[in-house]
């Protein structure tokens, strides 16, 4: 069995593969996209992959699947071995999350089904454009009340009001 470790950037992953033993297979630092990622991760052994929780993991853990691979998220606040470390690289973190897989030590998130993920990203857009709306409504009346524009109607954002 193999075991990975993938320090995740927007624009580069730091990879390192190793063996049960803790030998380096293979090391590197590659873009973050689709085709290098699944170019770095080709092999005909599974491998164990671990990946840090980052706001970008979502498709990465995705391809790393879709490859055959066992992937695990690591828990960030959990993971004291990478924010506690003395020395802080991308090659340290990479080697570090593979180490506590391999230990069997590696604090994990939970990884909901992939149509829960893209759910909640939905609903997380919405709440953000319905935030937005609010704050150009605020300052629309912010605007009025500097001014002393004083409207006949209570509610501006009626159809009335409009």
């Amino acid at each position: 069995m193999l075991y990975a470790g993938l320090d995740i950037h927007k624009a580069f992953c730091q990879a390192i593969v190793m063996t049960e033993s803790g030998e380096i297979v293979k090391e590197g630092k590659i873009n973050t996209s689709r085709r290098a990622i699944q170019a770095f991760f080709v092999s005909t052994e599974r491998i164990k992959v671990a990946i840090e929780s980052t706001g970008i993991w979502d498709p990465i853990y995705d391809w790393l699947e879709n490859l055959g691979h066992e992937v695990y998220l690591a828990h960030p606040l959990k993971t004291k071995a990478i924010a506690y470390a003395r020395v802080k690289t991308d090659k340290v973190d990479a080697k570090t999350l593979a180490d506590l897989l391999r230990a069997n030590l590696l604090p994990q998130s939970y990884v909901p089904e992939k149509w829960i993920r893209e759910l909640k990203s939905i609903c997380r857009e919405r709440k953000n454009m319905v935030c937005k709306r609010t704050r150009w409504k605020k300052r629309v009346s912010a605007e009025l009340a500097k001014y002393r524009i004083k409207t006949p109607l209570a509610n501006l954002y009626t159809k009335s009001g409009r």
